[in-house]
């Protein structure tokens, strides 16, 4: 699969297009209100990094306040993985009597780098700005429009994002691949991490101990606003347009080379950036 940011995002548009017209969707189409471009498709925005295994994504920002004390790194996503895929030979291929997850260690020498992509599927401007208006001035209101939304647009994002990692994986079977959706966050919390690095133990933010709009952050895709709601800003026709919507990610573990100049949308953060 093509991983630049040109061809994620047509694989990103034609998945969405695919999953809305399910029949737990299609029945709701007047309520899945996300954001369409001047084309008349999703405005799906995307960020894409690559880095080495070694890396570590939370340096210097592990906070009980924002991110928590112990978010998951790439090793914590790479055992929560390989547990799931346990099977009874060892790491030489010699059988077991145990199930043997394959360690990180093997990880960082059969894979050159992890991928990361990030998503958002942005919420409709003019519910948002209908919602905004019965806040502010205080009409008398409900709302269920709102909440209906988010749920959907959550749902289809999550189905989206799991079936773009599918199509990679079919792909590619020599690259791991890990849609990072709602469901997998919270059994990478409770799988990967011990009971004493979770909930208050980790801090008060949401989403456990993989927080997306954090990654969303890092990788670009937007920035943190008023009680830490990510948002994008676009000029759009001369104009600021402003995004905002749920977000997910996939992880890749391949074999390809680290890309360092930004070729294809992808960063490499290193330590300058």
């Amino acid at each position: 699969m093509d991983l630049s940011k040109n061809g994620l995002t047509r694989s990103f548009i034609n998945c969405l297009a695919e999953v809305k017209d399910e029949p737990e969707f299609s029945r709701s189409a007047d309520r899945l209100k996300f954001a369409i471009d001047g084309e008349g498709q999703a405005a799906i925005k995307i960020a894409i990094g690559n880095m080495p295994l070694d890396y570590d994504l939370w340096e210097d920002l592990r906070n009980p306040a924002t991110i928590g004390l112990f978010p998951a790194g790439l090793p914590e996503i790479w055992d929560f993985y390989a547990n799931r895929r346990k099977k009874k030979v060892d790491e030489t291929g010699r059988p077991s009597i145990f199930q043997m997850p394959q360690s990180f260690t093997y990880a960082q020498k059969n894979y050159s780098r992890a991928v990361i992509i990030s998503v958002m599927l942005p919420f409709s401007e003019s519910i948002i700005d209908n919602y905004i208006s019965q806040v502010i001035d205080k009409k008398k209101g409900s709302s269920h429009t709102f909440a209906r939304m988010y749920e959907d647009i959550n749902k289809i994002l999550d189905k989206t994002v799991s079936r773009v990692a599918t199509e990679m994986a079919i792909d590619d079977t020599n690259t791991i691949v890990l849609p990072m959706t709602g469901d997998i966050v919270n059994a990478l919390s409770s799988e990967a991490l011990p009971q004493t690095k979770q909930g208050l133990s980790h801090g008060p933010g949401k989403g456990g101990n993989y927080p997306q709009k954090s990654i969303a952050a890092l990788l670009g895709l937007g920035q943190f606003g008023i009680s830490r709601i990510i948002f994008r800003d676009e000029i759009v026709n001369g104009k600021v347009h402003r995004y905002t919507g749920p977000i997910r990610s996939i992880v890749l573990f391949d074999k390809d080379n680290l890309i360092t100049d930004g070729s294809g949308g992808i960063i490499f953060p290193a330590g300058a950036w």
